[in-house]
């Protein structure tokens, strides 16, 4: 049976011609709106939340399919859980946990290497404004704000800056390092 490919996904003949249909049907009807659609029954509102990487995630799909949709947000979850797994600073087992304890990580999967070089050419275009190694300096504000209620003393934060600078990581083909022990990184 013939499969094509959609959004970089492998979906029957059947599938495709109803989700073509379905976006005819809607323009036909001169752009019968989402709330409209799901007033009229056609289709049905799946929602879900998960925390994930420290944060909440929800993820809402009108599909006329619950099932297409519960799939939809199952793989997008999982997703999720396995970049989860290369790039949380809240996950110790994680690469970049690793990259922050070591310094350095050898083997660097795509993914940590193309953030961290993405992130790296936004610190470039941003003067520096944008800079993933603000690490150190966030964990400073946040042990001082939660021993005793202050912001860290001017001495303390310029101590801290000299662990902040883009331009001290270093991406090669399958390595990170950062040069400047101490640096910390957050994605």
């Amino acid at each position: 049976k013939p499969r094509l490919r959609f959004m970089g996904r492998q979906m029957s003949r059947r599938d495709f011609v109803r989700i073509n249909a379905l976006g005819a049907g809607v323009l036909a009807l001169g752009g019968f709106g989402i709330k409209e659609l799901l007033n009229s029954s056609l289709a049905k509102e799946v929602s879900e939340t998960r925390k994930l990487l420290g944060t909440f995630f929800t993820i809402k799909l009108i599909e006329t399919e619950e099932y297409l949709a519960k799939t939809a947000i199952g793989d997008t979850f999982a997703e999720i859980e396995r970049l989860s797994l290369l790039l949380s600073r809240f996950d110790q087992s994680s690469e970049l946990s690793l990259l922050n304890r070591s310094g350095m990580i050898e083997a660097a999967s795509p993914e940590l290497l193309g953030v961290v070089q993405k992130a790296k050419n936004f610190s470039d275009l941003t003067g520096g404004a944008f800079d993933i190694s603000i690490l150190p300096l966030l964990n400073l504000y946040a042990d001082c704000f939660a021993e005793g209620g202050s912001p860290p003393s001017e001495k303390s934060i310029d101590a801290c800056k000299e662990l902040v600078n883009y331009r001290n990581i270093e991406v090669t083909d399958h390595r990170i390092q950062l040069r400047t022990p101490g640096m910390l990184l957050t994605l």
